[in-house]
């Protein structure tokens, strides 16, 4: 998960049966930081990823970030700081 200057933000997923993008725009500087639906940039194998609905950001701790789906039947995923 990478978040740029210009409020984009760039998510990759991959492991050894799929490689996904997608793309997401900030919508409010929070805290909770917020994130507009996300948009499929690409996806291997065809049909093995899709687009999301709009989430959450907050920080956890100085490494952790978790994303929360305003459906709050899905569960949040975190990430963690590489780097």
């Amino acid at each position: 998960l990478m978040i740029h200057g210009d409020g984009s933000v760039e998510l990759r997923g991959d492991s050894p049966t799929y490689s996904c993008s997608w793309g997401m725009a900030v919508t409010a500087a929070g805290p909770p930081v917020e994130l507009s639906p996300s948009e499929l940039i690409s996806g291997e194998p065809e049909g093995s990823c899709a687009p999301g609905d709009a989430t959450t950001l907050t920080l956890v701790d100085p490494t952790h970030l978790r994303r929360d789906n305003l459906d709050p039947g899905k569960a949040p995923l975190t990430y963690e700081k590489v780097g």
